[in-house]
């Protein structure tokens, strides 16, 4: 998927103000991947909004726009935690 002019721009203010924060993030992030001890999962919204949800999210490699409602967010760390695909009961 590429990436949108508009992705890129709000990317690179992003990594700007907060560069030291995603550079540890990342390190831990690839750290976790490699652990097998124990099932996680990785949840990394774009950005997230108050607006109602929808009953739709991006899932992989997406865009960072447009935002995620909280609410939807929510939904799927739920659905995680407890191994329930409430998510498509919505």
């Amino acid at each position: 998927m590429l990436q949108t002019d508009e992705d890129k721009a709000r990317s690179e203010k992003i990594h700007n103000h907060l560069r030291s924060y995603f550079k540890w993030k990342c390190e831990a992030d690839k750290d976790l991947a490699q652990r097998t001890a124990f099932k996680w999962t990785i949840l990394r919204p774009g950005e997230l909004s108050n607006a109602s949800g929808i009953g739709k999210a991006s899932i992989g490699r997406t865009h960072l726009s447009p935002a995620i409602s909280v609410g939807i967010f929510s939904l799927a760390i739920i659905a995680n935690m407890t191994d329930q695909n409430i998510l498509e009961a919505r």
